[in-house]
């Protein structure tokens, strides 16, 4: 009765990890981590421990240094000795929340290792910036040329580095686009990395068409006046809104609109929203 009593209550937490995922940490956060890696481990279905595992990482998202379960490091060492990819990974990102060094080690191994699989390239560096490990910045710019390029220009934005706005300005001119958005966004998200962007815009490196005006709005909280003195005025976003309603309405019902030139249209996008928006499959994510 007790074995049937145990792994119904096992079931009972796989199913709520699986369906509520990410699972909220609440006032007991240690016991309910106790409790959860003990259920793991009794666990065979690897699929239901990846869930668990996703929901634990969710709840625990933007944390470092949490109190490590007693349970945890006998399993973590059973999962990292696992053949399931996702397993190994999710555990050394669940190690690394729990302050494991060697944890973050093996990810900068990862992030270093140029025959490694982007998407595991990814995960390391996703883990790592959760971490706001230090090791990270004096990696991004052998990114710069990759497939990681979007990821490792915004990764910037964690940190306060003081070579990444002659970094991405030095590159700038070759980056397409998307890329240009990601580097101008980022610039913008640091004052000291927005002084850099004013000087690049003052003296032509950087169009001034190429700054948006949600960026631009940033830009003079953090500059002031001495962006405007720069950019030129910045409208406040009531008044942009209202008046580009009536453009594009008026657009959206013009006969001229039936002679549309799709191409250019794609055009249009790659260079204005795909930074941020993803069409067809193309385009980042903030």
């Amino acid at each position: 009765m007790v074995d049937k009593t145990r792994k119904l209550g096992i079931l009972c937490l796989t199913w709520m990890l699986m369906t509520l995922a990410p699972v909220p940490m609440l006032a007991d956060e240690s016991g309910q981590l106790e409790i959860m890696v003990k259920a793991l481990n009794r666990i065979e279905s690897e699929a239901a421990q990846v869930n668990i595992l996703r929901g634990i990482l969710g709840g625990l998202s933007g944390r470092r240094d949490v109190p490590t379960p007693k349970s945890w490091p006998a399993l973590n060492a059973k999962l990292s000795a696992s053949e399931n990819g996702d397993l190994r990974s999710l555990a050394r990102q669940l190690s690394q929340i729990f302050g494991d060094e060697s944890a973050n080690r093996a990810a900068l191994a990862t992030l270093r290792n140029a025959t490694a699989e982007p998407e595991a390239r990814r995960s390391a560096l996703k883990s790592l910036l959760g971490q706001r490990h230090p090791d990270v910045p004096a990696v991004l710019e052998s990114f710069l040329g990759q497939p990681l390029r979007l990821e490792a220009i915004r990764a910037y934005a964690v940190y306060d580095y003081a070579q990444a706005p002659a970094i991405l300005l030095r590159r700038y001119p070759k980056f397409d686009p998307i890329a240009r958005r990601a580097v101008v966004e980022t610039l913008a998200s640091r004052k000291s990395y927005a002084r850099s962007l004013l000087k690049a815009l003052d003296r032509g490196k950087v169009a001034k068409n190429e700054v948006p005006a949600y960026v631009a709005r940033s830009l003079k909280t953090l500059l002031g006046k001495e962006f405007e003195k720069v950019y030129g005025e910045v409208r406040e976003v009531s008044a942009d809104k209202g008046k580009l309603m009536v453009q594009y309405k008026a657009k959206i019902l013009s006969p001229a609109m039936e002679k549309a030139d799709a191409s250019r249209g794609r055009a249009i996008y790659q260079r204005t929203c795909a930074a941020c928006h993803v069409m067809y499959g193309e385009g980042g994510k903030i």
